[in-house]
Protein backbone atom coordinates (compact mmCIF):
# COMPACT_ATOMS: atom_id res chain seq x y z
CA UNK A 1 0.00 0.00 0.00
CA UNK A 2 1.37 3.78 -0.77
CA UNK A 3 -0.75 4.83 2.38
CA UNK A 4 -2.00 3.35 5.31
CA UNK A 5 -4.74 4.95 7.61
CA UNK A 6 -4.79 4.66 11.30
CA UNK A 7 -8.16 5.20 13.12
CA UNK A 8 -8.13 6.89 16.61
CA UNK A 9 -4.85 3.99 17.37
CA UNK A 10 -1.82 3.16 15.94
CA UNK A 11 -1.40 -0.67 14.81
CA UNK A 12 1.69 -1.47 15.64
CA UNK A 13 1.58 -4.32 13.77
CA UNK A 14 1.19 -2.71 10.59
CA UNK A 15 4.19 -1.22 11.22
CA UNK A 16 6.85 -3.79 12.40
CA UNK A 17 5.34 -5.74 9.25
CA UNK A 18 6.55 -2.75 7.25
CA UNK A 19 3.18 -2.29 5.18
CA UNK A 20 2.57 0.64 3.57
CA UNK A 21 5.28 3.63 2.29
CA UNK A 22 3.52 6.74 4.31
CA UNK A 23 1.13 6.35 7.53
CA UNK A 24 -1.47 8.74 8.72
CA UNK A 25 -3.24 9.24 11.84
CA UNK A 26 -6.73 9.94 12.16
CA UNK A 27 -7.99 12.08 15.36
CA UNK A 28 -11.19 11.61 14.71
CA UNK A 29 -13.19 11.81 17.75
CA UNK A 30 -10.16 11.41 19.76
CA UNK A 31 -9.75 14.67 22.09
CA UNK A 32 -7.29 14.49 25.14
CA UNK A 33 -4.72 17.34 24.72
CA UNK A 34 -0.73 17.14 24.53
CA UNK A 35 -0.56 17.89 28.36
CA UNK A 36 -2.42 14.83 29.41
CA UNK A 37 -0.62 12.16 27.16
CA UNK A 38 -0.24 9.87 30.31
CA UNK A 39 -4.14 9.45 30.08
CA UNK A 40 -4.34 8.60 26.51
CA UNK A 41 -5.32 4.70 25.45
CA UNK A 42 -2.47 2.94 24.84
CA UNK A 43 -2.69 3.03 20.99
CA UNK A 44 -2.92 6.72 20.73
CA UNK A 45 0.26 7.37 23.40
CA UNK A 46 2.53 4.78 21.21
CA UNK A 47 1.86 7.66 18.70
CA UNK A 48 3.49 10.05 21.05
CA UNK A 49 5.81 8.41 23.08
CA UNK A 50 7.32 6.43 19.82
CA UNK A 51 6.22 6.25 16.71
CA UNK A 52 5.44 10.13 15.65
CA UNK A 53 8.55 10.24 13.43
CA UNK A 54 7.42 7.19 11.23
CA UNK A 55 4.11 9.26 10.05
CA UNK A 56 3.97 11.34 7.26
CA UNK A 57 0.51 13.03 8.22
CA UNK A 58 -2.45 13.55 10.87
CA UNK A 59 -5.83 14.15 10.25
CA UNK A 60 -7.57 16.28 12.91
CA UNK A 61 -10.51 17.31 14.20
CA UNK A 62 -10.32 21.06 14.59
CA UNK A 63 -7.51 24.01 14.43
CA UNK A 64 -6.38 24.50 17.87
CA UNK A 65 -5.77 20.69 17.94
CA UNK A 66 -4.07 21.21 14.86
CA UNK A 67 -1.59 23.81 16.76
CA UNK A 68 -1.42 21.43 20.26
CA UNK A 69 -0.76 17.84 18.79
CA UNK A 70 0.35 17.91 15.08
CA UNK A 71 3.66 15.97 15.16
CA UNK A 72 4.17 15.29 11.82
CA UNK A 73 4.80 16.97 8.49
CA UNK A 74 1.46 17.29 7.49
CA UNK A 75 -1.58 17.66 9.23
CA UNK A 76 -4.93 18.75 8.20
CA UNK A 77 -8.40 19.21 9.47
CA UNK A 78 -11.31 16.93 7.81
CA UNK A 79 -14.68 17.36 9.15
CA UNK A 80 -16.54 14.59 10.81
CA UNK A 81 -18.80 12.71 8.56
CA UNK A 82 -22.33 13.14 8.39
CA UNK A 83 -23.53 9.62 10.14
CA UNK A 84 -27.59 10.59 11.18
CA UNK A 85 -30.01 8.87 9.62
CA UNK A 86 -32.31 11.95 9.60
CA UNK A 87 -33.62 13.23 6.20
CA UNK A 88 -33.32 17.16 5.50
CA UNK A 89 -36.26 19.47 5.23
CA UNK A 90 -35.54 22.24 2.55
CA UNK A 91 -39.34 24.17 3.78
CA UNK A 92 -39.06 25.19 7.64
CA UNK A 93 -41.25 28.23 7.45
CA UNK A 94 -43.95 26.60 9.87
CA UNK A 95 -41.51 25.54 11.99
CA UNK A 96 -41.56 27.97 15.70
CA UNK A 97 -38.37 26.18 17.54
CA UNK A 98 -34.78 27.44 17.96
CA UNK A 99 -32.76 24.38 18.63
CA UNK A 100 -29.41 24.67 21.54
CA UNK A 101 -27.07 22.14 19.93
CA UNK A 102 -24.03 21.02 21.55
CA UNK A 103 -22.72 19.94 25.04
CA UNK A 104 -24.15 22.66 26.96
CA UNK A 105 -27.77 21.64 27.37
CA UNK A 106 -28.12 24.01 30.32
CA UNK A 107 -27.92 26.84 28.44
CA UNK A 108 -32.07 26.25 28.05
CA UNK A 109 -32.59 26.36 31.98
CA UNK A 110 -30.45 29.59 32.16
CA UNK A 111 -32.47 31.06 29.47
CA UNK A 112 -35.96 30.16 30.89
CA UNK A 113 -34.64 30.83 34.57
CA UNK A 114 -33.81 34.46 33.19
CA UNK A 115 -37.55 34.56 32.37
CA UNK A 116 -36.84 33.73 28.17
CA UNK A 117 -39.05 31.14 26.75
CA UNK A 118 -38.87 31.98 23.25
CA UNK A 119 -36.25 34.05 21.17
CA UNK A 120 -37.60 36.16 18.47
CA UNK A 121 -41.03 34.62 19.31
CA UNK A 122 -39.59 31.71 18.44
CA UNK A 123 -39.73 28.50 21.24
CA UNK A 124 -36.13 27.55 22.97
CA UNK A 125 -35.48 23.80 23.32
CA UNK A 126 -32.41 22.28 23.75
CA UNK A 127 -30.98 19.03 21.74
CA UNK A 128 -31.57 15.56 23.79
CA UNK A 129 -28.70 13.25 23.90
CA UNK A 130 -30.55 10.19 22.66
CA UNK A 131 -28.70 7.40 23.66
CA UNK A 132 -27.65 8.43 27.33
CA UNK A 133 -31.43 9.65 27.54
CA UNK A 134 -33.02 6.00 26.06
CA UNK A 135 -30.97 4.41 27.73
CA UNK A 136 -31.93 5.63 31.54
CA UNK A 137 -35.49 6.14 30.37
CA UNK A 138 -36.01 2.37 29.41
CA UNK A 139 -33.89 0.76 32.55
CA UNK A 140 -35.30 3.25 34.75
CA UNK A 141 -38.38 1.51 33.65
CA UNK A 142 -36.98 -2.05 34.36
CA UNK A 143 -37.12 -2.90 30.50
CA UNK A 144 -34.18 -3.80 29.25
CA UNK A 145 -33.44 -3.94 25.25
CA UNK A 146 -31.57 -4.60 22.52
CA UNK A 147 -28.62 -2.50 21.53
CA UNK A 148 -30.31 -2.24 18.06
CA UNK A 149 -33.90 -0.70 19.62
CA UNK A 150 -32.68 1.48 21.80
CA UNK A 151 -30.28 3.27 18.38
CA UNK A 152 -33.52 3.04 16.90
CA UNK A 153 -35.56 4.65 19.79
CA UNK A 154 -32.54 7.23 19.92
CA UNK A 155 -32.37 7.84 16.08
CA UNK A 156 -36.55 8.98 16.12
CA UNK A 157 -35.66 11.12 18.91
CA UNK A 158 -33.06 13.03 17.49
CA UNK A 159 -34.72 13.33 14.60
CA UNK A 160 -37.81 14.30 15.48
CA UNK A 161 -35.90 17.36 17.62
CA UNK A 162 -34.42 18.24 14.41
CA UNK A 163 -37.57 18.43 12.36
CA UNK A 164 -38.80 20.82 14.64
CA UNK A 165 -36.00 23.25 14.21
CA UNK A 166 -36.78 26.52 12.53
CA UNK A 167 -32.94 27.69 12.90
CA UNK A 168 -30.11 25.92 14.96
CA UNK A 169 -27.25 27.28 17.32
CA UNK A 170 -24.16 25.09 17.65
CA UNK A 171 -23.34 25.89 21.34
CA UNK A 172 -20.53 25.59 23.46
CA UNK A 173 -19.77 27.32 26.85
CA UNK A 174 -16.96 27.66 28.43
CA UNK A 175 -15.28 24.50 27.52
CA UNK A 176 -11.80 22.74 28.85
CA UNK A 177 -9.56 22.53 26.59
CA UNK A 178 -10.07 18.93 25.51
CA UNK A 179 -13.53 20.10 23.94
CA UNK A 180 -11.51 22.61 21.79
CA UNK A 181 -10.72 19.56 20.24
CA UNK A 182 -13.79 17.99 19.42
CA UNK A 183 -15.14 17.91 15.36
CA UNK A 184 -17.70 20.21 14.63
CA UNK A 185 -19.98 17.83 14.60
CA UNK A 186 -22.82 20.73 16.63
CA UNK A 187 -22.10 22.97 13.83
CA UNK A 188 -22.17 20.18 10.38
CA UNK A 189 -25.12 18.18 11.08
CA UNK A 190 -27.85 20.55 11.39
CA UNK A 191 -26.22 22.11 7.98
CA UNK A 192 -26.37 19.20 6.98
CA UNK A 193 -30.46 18.98 7.40
CA UNK A 194 -30.61 22.07 5.56
CA UNK A 195 -31.34 24.32 9.15
CA UNK A 196 -29.98 27.76 9.14
CA UNK A 197 -27.49 27.45 12.07
CA UNK A 198 -25.84 29.98 14.17
CA UNK A 199 -22.45 28.93 15.42
CA UNK A 200 -20.33 29.49 18.40
CA UNK A 201 -16.88 31.14 17.34
CA UNK A 202 -14.73 27.09 17.97
CA UNK A 203 -17.76 25.08 15.93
Amino acid sequence: FDVVIHVKHVCVKVLEMGIGRHHVLDHVDMTWTSNHVAKHPIGLRNFYEAYAHRFSGQIMNSGPQVDDQCRTSVCAVIPHHFNMECVPRLNRSANRVVGLIGWENLLEKELRGRGFSQLAGLEIEAEPIPGARVRSTLWTRGKKRSEELLRDESRQLQCAFFDRLRVAVAWNKQLPASRMYEPGQRYTNPIVLAIPTIAYAHQ
